[in-house]
């Protein structure tokens, strides 16, 4: 876990966006598989957390990781958890407004996955975000 956090504190935005200059890395499929490495190091370091009762660790890890990848679902989903297993209702709401104007603004879609969808019916009871 020590590990995992020390890499993913170095991450401050998306791979390869900050400067000028990484065309190659665009052409090569780099940006992907960076991004995919730290939503991989963001998921793992999250699960990790909420295994040893840490849901502010897996809140931490999984804002590292949306600063790499910003709408990555899964990571939204163990933020969900981890915000539940706070009882903050209201940040589990906010976190999936949050993903679905992500969503919405990366991709034009309006709503989430059905397993997000679900996720979050069950964190919240039948309340739905408006």
């Amino acid at each position: 876990m020590t590990a995992l956090h020390g890499g993913l504190a170095l991450v401050r935005g998306r791979p390869f966006t900050v400067r000028t200059g990484y065309a190659w890395a665009f052409a090569d499929q780099l940006v992907f598989g960076a991004e995919q490495l730290l939503v991989d190091a963001a998921h793992r370091l999250a699960v990790l957390a909420l295994a040893a009762q840490d849901p502010h660790g897996a809140v931490w890890a999984t804002g590292a990781g949306l600063r790499g990848r910003p709408g990555d679902e899964t990571l939204y989903q163990l933020r969900m958890k981890a915000f539940a297993a706070l009882g903050n209702r209201s940040s589990v709401r906010l976190a999936m407004n949050e993903l679905c104007s992500e969503l919405q603004d990366l991709a034009g879609i309006d709503e989430p996955s059905d397993e997000t969808a679900e996720l979050y019916e069950q964190l919240m009871g039948r309340e739905r975000s408006a």
